[in-house]
């Protein structure tokens, strides 16, 4: 019988190959046997990430084809069906997008990811208080480690259906699991100015400023707290960064008309 003396895996992830190939070498021989893998997840997983950089690309016909072959090949892995539900929410194929999420939640109750994101789906189409259950049961999973994302999707998501004493109190959870989340930070920041709370949107504010970069609705936003503080030279500093770094921004435009 012959014995093995080594194997060597190489494992393809380009673009046209999608199963593995296994290298045998046999010590009597010398022979070289080279055969193809076929597992199913393997090959479902690939093509995943095949569909999804095509996707991104806008090539939607290519996106759909490598999708479909993951789903042949694997049809209860919930990460194919996640990808589809993304799928169909950029064409705005809407009741597939939904049906491809249920079927993520009824292979894998549990995904954490997939309730946010069906939340956030949700939420997109109006479906407020739907949302709302799917983004809390995301935050429910034990293995779940995206609690300062979800609960900034449910601050943002009240907000956008004028919901306020709800956004204040998801926005706050979620500075409570990162206390530098540069998207509550400014969110609150604009909350607090709504309310003429100054000193506590320049204190959200300058937490922001710590951890993200400057965008234009954050320079914006420093500029208007400070002209309601009366610290002109503050707020003239975040003018002239406005113009300096965001020169075509519509903040940069409000900002001269204002101050010309």
């Amino acid at each position: 019988m012959m014995r093995i003396l080594s194997v060597l895996l190489i494992l393809f992830c380009l673009q046209n190959l999608v199963a593995c190939v296994t290298e045998t070498t046999y010590a009597e021989s010398g022979e070289r046997v080279i055969k193809r893998e076929t597992k199913p997840s393997e090959i479902a997983h690939n093509r995943v990430a095949l569909g999804l950089r095509y996707l991104k690309a806008g090539n939607y016909s290519q996106a759909k084809y490598n999708l479909d072959l993951a789903l042949q090949h694997q049809p209860e892995m919930p990460e194919v069906h996640y990808s589809l539900a993304y799928y169909y929410q950029v064409v705005n194929e809407f009741d597939n997008a939904d049906k491809a999420y249920l079927r993520v939640l009824e292979i894998d109750p549990t995904n954490g990811d997939a309730l946010n994101n069906y939340g956030a789906f949700l939420c997109q189409n109006q479906k407020i208080e739907q949302a709302e259950i799917y983004f809390l049961k995301a935050l429910e999973q034990d293995a779940y480690i995206r609690e300062s994302q979800t609960y900034l999707n449910l601050g943002v998501c009240m907000l956008e259906n004028n919901k306020r004493d709800k956004a204040l109190v998801y926005l706050a959870r979620a500075l409570d699991h990162d206390p530098y989340n540069g998207k509550a930070l400014l969110e609150l920041a604009e909350l607090s100015m709504s309310t003429s709370e100054y000193e506590q949107a320049r204190n959200y504010i300058k937490r922001y400023e710590k951890s993200s970069r400057l965008t234009p609705r954050s320079l914006w936003l420093g500029f208007q707290i400070e002209s309601k503080l009366n610290d002109d030279l503050a707020a003239e500093k975040y003018g002239k960064t406005l113009v300096r770094y965001h020169p075509n921004s519509s903040q940069t435009k409000a900002y001269i008309e204002l101050t010309r």
